[in-house]
């Protein structure tokens, strides 16, 4: 299975010579619409994050990190109270991001958004993995793709392993977005009959939609490379370490996927627009 730990920014090491070498972040994110950055904020300021998170989802419901019996029900958890407090500000004030979005935007380029994020945070399922269905991107189809308007970011605060409720991507859609708004007579917005009816005009991704919710159809989807249109795309499940960031292009598109593991998924998302 292809996780996210597929892509590393900033260095990488080949593996014949052991060499490190500078990843180019810009054109990686050109290609691909996807860049990770390992270890881009501390694991204290992890560990913060993830506190913040617990007590609040104990002081909402009474759940708590050692007792999954507590976890029953899966009650739903109202996050606004929290979403804004600045215990989540090192997702975006570190040297990681910021280098990162100066690679993509130029330096200066990007606002630096207010303090915040949106929390992902999701219970183990007891039903088998299955591929989701939600698939969007956070725009509609009347945002351009070039210059980059926006990216979104998604941090882990907690361990995500596979089938843990990473997002999955697709990665390379951003490009296909790009060529399908020229075949629009006029620009639509977001919603999703709009991204279904992107995704259904190439066969490859409309795969991911006959796929959905079917454990047995949709696994064999996950990790897999393609190529549409002389674009490469791949299908990616979204793991990480605590600290981890992803950067997506706006028009990646993306879903969340159930969490089958034993663990609750604890990210975070945020968005950076252009200046």
């Amino acid at each position: 299975m292809c996780t996210g730990r597929f892509w590393v920014a900033r260095q990488q090491r080949d593996p014949q010579t052991g060499a490190v070498q500078e990843v180019d972040i810009r054109s990686r994110f050109e290609a691909t619409g996807v860049v990770r950055l390992d270890s881009a904020f501390t694991a204290d300021q992890a560990t913060a994050m993830r506190n913040a998170m617990w007590q609040h989802a104990e002081s909402q419901a009474g759940l708590r990190p050692a007792d999954p019996a507590s976890w029953a029900g899966s009650p739903v958890l109202n996050w606004q109270g929290l979403s804004r407090d600045p215990v989540f500000r090192p997702l975006v004030d570190n040297r990681a991001v910021s280098d990162a979005l100066d690679a993509i935007f130029g330096a200066g380029g990007w606002r630096r958004p207010r303090p915040g994020a949106q929390i992902l945070f999701s219970l183990p399922e007891p039903d088998p993995w299955v591929l989701p269905d939600g698939w969007h991107m956070d725009c509609g189809f009347d945002h351009a793709t070039w210059p980059v308007p926006a990216v979104k970011l998604f941090a882990f605060v907690g361990e995500v392993g596979p089938r843990g409720g990473g997002t999955m991507v697709v990665s390379g859609t951003h490009r296909l977005v790009d060529r399908y708004r020229e075949t629009l007579p006029t620009p639509v917005g977001a919603g999703r009959e709009n991204w279904l009816a992107f995704m259904r005009r190439y066969p490859w991704l409309a795969r991911l939609l006959d796929g959905a919710g079917l454990p047995d159809r949709g696994r064999p989807l996950v990790g897999e490379a393609g190529e549409i249109d002389g674009v490469p795309v791949q299908v990616v499940e979204l793991t990480g370490s605590p600290g981890d960031v992803v950067v997506t292009h706006l028009h990646v598109f993306h879903a969340r996927s159930p969490d089958t593991g034993t663990a609750p998924r604890l990210m975070l998302g945020k968005e950076v627009r252009r200046a």
